[in-house]
């Protein structure tokens, strides 16, 4: 996988996810408000409002962005702790 491939420094790691939480902080929120928003909308007023390059550019690179995030928090969770559990294991 592409997430796998790339050689980071540790504090390229820690960079890359204070980012990743800094955009999440203002997205999800907005995106929470979208979602809402279609909470009672007829079905095509949302396919129309997702014709919207930008609305879905939006929708797309947030849904990224948090998948990412929780790839860089789960590699992070197993190098700390699965780590040491193999050791026990041995």
């Amino acid at each position: 996988s592409l997430v796998s491939n790339v050689k980071m420094r540790p504090h390229d790691h820690w960079q890359i996810q204070r980012l990743t939480a800094l955009y999440l902080i203002v997205a999800l929120p907005l995106l929470l408000g979208v979602l809402f928003h279609w909470k009672n909308a007829p079905y095509q007023d949302i396919i129309l409002s997702l014709k919207n390059p930008a609305l879905t550019l939006f929708i797309a690179s947030t849904l990224g962005v948090c998948l990412y995030h929780m790839v860089l928090g789960m590699q992070v969770i197993a190098k700390d702790y699965l780590k040491g559990l193999a050791a026990k294991v041995i």
